[in-house]
């Protein structure tokens, strides 16, 4: 059922492309609906959005506005991604939101564990992290816990380039998918923490991992090279975005040798920032053996 809010939000699109042809989308068009989005979701007071509707309705998200706000105030933001929780998070699990980003999945993930299961948020840019922290408290999930770090192959530090906070294209120098080298002057390479997860769990004492969500933006195999022997052992749902052809030809082969079933959950082909792009999301399933 459509909802008065989205009722006006059409109406408003339709009233623009009378004027502005379909599919042509010029930037006076972008910014005028950016601003419609920002204002019907966003107190810019308190710096927050509010879900409107769908199953985190009254969830808050906490930082400034940023592209992805609307979709997530009005509960379809990836929405395939959010469906593959429903089917796969239960409670009492323990889960990896790696590349936390804004939080939009690990509050959905939080719900999902319940309090009698654990979130484990990785999110390397200082910025993303304190906005991350007050998202959690304004929400009063109890159940996560940030760690301030880049996933990788191995434990260290390393360069890792973001123009902000909420930068979508932030990545690693090293492993990550090099668009953000085609950023403005305004993106900065910072020095980061890493660590693999292999490492990570026998430090923490993390005996049976889950669930895996990852997006790290080019690096996936970096990662997924990291966590091979909790691939081999606790076979954990893996629900991961993969960049570029090779990364989606690599990557499920190398889940194969583990045991694993692929499928793509969506697929994603265009131009960014000048440059081709291909995208996929794919859900990895342990083999009926497992």
């Amino acid at each position: 059922m459509v909802s008065l809010f989205e009722h006006v939000i059409r109406m408003l699109r339709r009233l623009l492309h009378i004027f502005f042809p379909h599919g042509s989308s010029p930037q006076s068009y972008r910014r005028f609906m950016e601003a419609v989005h920002k204002r019907l979701v966003y107190d810019a007071k308190t710096q927050t959005v509010t879900v409107k509707k769908g199953g985190l309705a009254g969830a808050r998200k906490y930082g400034p506005f940023y592209d992805s706000d609307f979709d997530f105030a009005l509960g379809r933001y990836e929405s395939e991604i959010t469906a593959a929780f429903f089917r796969h998070c239960r409670p009492g699990m323990t889960v990896f939101d790696i590349g936390a980003h804004a939080g939009y999945h690990t509050i959905l993930l939080a719900k999902l564990c319940g309090a009698s299961g654990h979130v484990h948020a990785f999110e390397p840019v200082p910025e993303n992290v304190e906005c991350l922290w007050e998202t959690l408290r304004l929400n009063r999930l109890k159940n996560v816990r940030v760690h301030q770090l880049a996933i990788s192959d191995c434990e260290g530090e390393a360069e890792f380039r973001s123009s902000g906070v909420f930068d979508g294209f932030a990545c690693l120098t090293r492993g990550g998918h090099g668009r953000c080298e085609r950023l403005t002057t305004h993106s900065q390479i910072l020095t980061v923490r890493t660590a693999d997860l292999d490492t990570f769990c026998i430090k923490f004492g993390i005996v049976q991992v889950d669930l895996i969500k990852m997006d790290i933006e080019g690096a996936e195999m970096l990662a997924l090279h990291g966590m091979s022997q909790i691939l081999r052992r606790q076979h954990p749902v893996l629900i991961l975005e993969l960049w570029g052809s090779e990364h989606l030809s690599e990557a499920p082969r190398f889940l194969e040798r583990l045991g694993y079933e692929t499928r793509m959950l969506s697929v994603w082909r265009g131009f960014i920032q000048g440059a081709f792009a291909e995208t996929a999301n794919v859900l990895a399933l342990p083999g009926p053996e497992r």
